[in-house]
């Protein structure tokens, strides 16, 4: 039986025993969405996803995965052994197992689990099967961290958390780089670090004063470190923290909601597997490297690798050795196994040699690695790093007479050479130019030859070298804009298929400088500059001058109808730039103070006063505002008026 074959049924089995385990309950995807409780009544919540990129400039995309779950939950955790969120009941303190369809199975109170504490702080291990949770004592302080055991009995062990300093930890989370566990104390508002033994230490992080009541704290799959802050007011922010120092870096929009909590599954571990040379003549060798990138919170022993080449191939020898444990089979044959192997945190690599024997035209394979838990995936493919495709096999091409030459229909940009390369592993190389290595360039078009001597045999080939036609670009005519606005570059060329782009600025900062498309925001004049390069690898240039109107427009309407119909309900300040707003004031006739927003954005309505005083609707007539805007150069100015109020 094929390999790939009896892999596919062992998952099949492997799925069925877990689907009659879990019966209605359906398991989650360990798929780096981040997870979020919320409370949306005294003895129910909700559970939300939020989906966040590796940006911090992207706004999280929220979703509800479960609208009503008739429990009041925290301390939650995702469990990677069977891609369950497991948790505790508020009150009741059972254990409890939510699936990603809402269902929620009570498991019961963990033995040994103090009932007279409280428990909010809560994160599955690495590893999975235990859940985490620190015991508080009734408004006081942290006592005890308990490992729940998620298998029956549940029994819970106990630590005494052992601090400089009283601490209450909202939440925890583990770091899927570096492993470590990492908390929030509420009483100095910063960051702690925590081990599975109960000590808890907050050196080089720094207090956050700003910052309400953090419930939720999760890492994402690429090492980030977010938390939900929330005074329980349904103005929730959705975190971002510096995890080194502790510092927060910057806010989003919040899910809502009210005492909240959070978790994630960030854990991955991926396999590379690169072939060098990727095109060579029969029976060269070519070095094969694997790389294991393990950011799953642990190093994993004890699994196996195998990867399984066309039949002329011998895997040869080792060129680098395995980081750690491992026994390596098959020499001298076209299979390699590699058993009781283990995966460090980070990066593993090593190398083996292969010789491809009389194999001509493109192979494309891949290693798998097994014994890994149900939410890494139980068998882990190999990925070709060259690519964007995930888990796709990693190609090969073993070229004969005819197929030596790489490109295939070569073009000479004006003023310019094309270069041609043939298949490594030649022992001698002989071009229709009388050059001499595998690859070399000509500067006419017309038909070019190579010979290739190799170890079994002599292979030839011929192609025809084009003239190109050269690409323009035109980013069009200079521009004026006003103080702080951001613009976005655009161009016109006939550069056909998928062209690159290479864009440099001076007086400004790009958003990206490989995109087709950059924004910039402009707070001096400034020059932008851009390279396009397409398929023939022919490129043009176009510059583009933009002036700057340093007038500092700030437009605050002069009346508005906070009426409930959508149109004009909000006043606030619109400008062209994204600027800050440091405070925004409003007043009545008698000088009383009866609106401030501060730090928020302009642009923004919820920046903006609605209307209403404490609660209330105010009369319409003329109320007299003021205001303060920082601009992104650090200097601010202060703005005053009157606006009407008509109902």
């Amino acid at each position: 039986m094929p390999a790939f074959t009896l892999r596919f049924l062992i998952k099949i089995c492997c799925f069925a025993c877990l689907t009659v385990q879990v019966g209605a309950q359906q398991p989650f995807e360990c798929d780096g969405k981040l997870y979020f409780v919320a409370s949306n009544g005294p003895n129910s919540s909700l559970l939300l996803g939020i989906s966040k990129d590796s940006s911090l400039k992207a706004q999280p995309v929220i979703s509800t995965v479960a609208p009503d779950i008739a429990h009041k939950i925290t301390a939650i955790g995702y469990n990677v052994r069977d891609n369950f969120i497991y948790g505790l009941e508020r009150f009741s303190l059972n254990l409890i197992r939510i699936g990603s369809d809402g269902i929620v199975q009570n498991l019961g109170v963990p033995p040994n689990l103090d009932q007279n504490l409280e428990y909010f702080a809560g994160d599955v291990r690495p590893q999975g099967g235990a859940l985490l949770v620190i015991g508080r004592e009734p408004g006081g302080n942290d006592k005890a961290l308990y490992t729940i055991n998620l298998q029956p009995p549940h029994y819970a062990g106990l630590a005494s958390i052992v601090s400089d300093e009283p601490v209450r930890i909202a939440d925890m989370a583990i770091d899927p780089v570096f492993g470590s566990f990492v908390g929030f104390d509420e009483i100095k508002k910063r960051l702690v670090k925590l081990t599975t033994g109960g000590n808890v230490t907050s050196i080089h992080y720094e207090p956050q004063a700003q910052l309400g009541a953090l419930g939720a704290l999760f890492f994402d799959r690429w090492g980030n470190l977010y938390g939900v802050d929330s005074g329980g007011d349904q103005n929730e922010r959705l975190v971002f923290f510096n995890k080194f120092n502790g510092t927060v870096k910057k806010y989003f929009e919040g899910p809502g909601g009210s005492t909240t909590d959070g978790c994630s599954c960030p854990y991955r571990i991926e396999l590379y597997k690169k072939i060098e040379p990727e095109f060579v003549v029969p029976c060269s060798d070519v070095t094969v490297t694997y790389q294991f990138h393990n950011t799953a919170g642990i190093p994993y022993g004890q699994l196996t690798m195998e990867d399984e080449f066309p039949p002329t191939f011998v895997v040869k020898d080792v060129v680098k050795a395995l980081p750690s444990s491992g026994t390596i089979d098959g020499f001298g044959t076209n299979t390699l196994e590699i058993s009781g192997m283990e995966v460090l945190l980070d990066s593993n690599f090593f190398s083996i040699r292969v010789n491809v024997g009389e194999f001509s035209g493109t192979y494309a394979g891949q290693a798998w690695t097994s014994g890994l838990p149900l939410g890494l995936g139980v068998d882990l493919p190999s990925d070709n790093p060259r690519t964007f495709v995930i888990d796709d096999p990693t190609p090969l091409t073993v070229a004969d007479t005819g197929s030596v030459i790489l490109e295939r229909e070569p073009k000479i940009c004006p003023g310019s050479v094309a270069t041609l390369t043939a298949a490594a592993g030649g022992q001698s190389y002989l071009w229709s130019n009388g050059a001499t290595t595998a690859t070399t360039t000509v500067s006419e078009p017309g038909l070019h030859w190579v010979e290739v001597q190799g170890d079994c045999g002599i292979y030839r080939d011929t192609v025809l070298v084009e003239l190109a036609t050269p690409p323009t670009i035109n980013l069009g005519n200079d521009l004026t804009v006003p103080f702080g606005q951001t613009i976005t570059l655009t161009y016109s060329t006939n550069a056909t298929g998928m062209p690159a782009f290479f864009w440099s600025a001076s007086g400004a900062t790009l958003g990206c400088t490989a995109c087709p498309n950059p924004q910039a925001e402009l707070l001096t004049p400034a020059t932008f500059s851009v390279t396009v390069t397409d398929a023939n690898g022919c490129t043009a240039t176009d510059e583009l001058n933009v002036t700057v109107n340093e007038t500092r427009k700030i437009f605050f309407p002069n009346a508005f109808s906070p009426n409930g119909d959508g149109l004009n309900d909000t006043f606030y300040p619109q400008a062209a730039g994204n600027f800050l707003i440091k405070h925004l004031r409003v007043y009545d006739r008698w000088g009383g103070m009866i609106f401030e927003k501060t730090d928020g954005q302009v642009n923004d309505p919820a920046a903006g006063w609605d209307g209403t005083a404490r609660g209330k609707r105010v009369d319409f007539g003329v109320y007299l505002w003021e205001a303060e805007i920082e601009f992104p150069d650090g200097k601010p100015e202060r703005f005053g008026g009157d606006v009407m109020l008509a109902r």
